[in-house]
């Protein structure tokens, strides 16, 4: 795969691993947006390393500005392949013995957006079948 089209948010780009992650990811092609916290000379010399290599970089500070989350969707739609049987064999492994509605996703979304102070974790909306 080609990462010269590509950008990345590496967060924690001031750090030992984020900072190695940041500039393997800049000889790779890829441009990068250097997250950091409280070392902002550190992630420009990052930027600067990455900007070398003829790379579009940024360091941002983000800890403040952004919340990062994420969702975990169970089964939304059912693989094409899949009979009845099946179906039911996949149901019985989700407590609510249901599979999700888009709406189930997109509430946890909006929920997720209209909380400023829900930071760093997965939501799996998946009808309990991570449990």
């Amino acid at each position: 795969m080609e990462l010269s089209d590509k950008t990345a948010v590496v967060t924690g780009a001031s750090g030992r691993l984020g900072g190695a992650v940041a500039e393997a990811l800049g000889k790779a092609g890829c441009n990068c947006i250097c997250h950091y916290n409280r070392n902002k000379e550190k992630a420009e010399n990052i930027v600067e390393q990455i900007k070398r290599m003829g790379v579009k970089a940024l360091a941002k500070e983000l800890a403040h500005a952004i919340c990062v989350n994420s969702i975990a969707p169970g089964v939304v739609t059912w693989p094409g392949d899949f009979d009845e049987s099946e179906k039911q064999r996949q149901l019985s492994f989700i407590p609510a013995r249901r599979i999700a509605t888009i709406s189930d996703v997109t509430a946890a979304v909006i929920y997720l957006l209209k909380n400023d102070y829900i930071t760093g974790q997965v939501l799996c909306v998946d009808g309990g079948r991570c449990m």
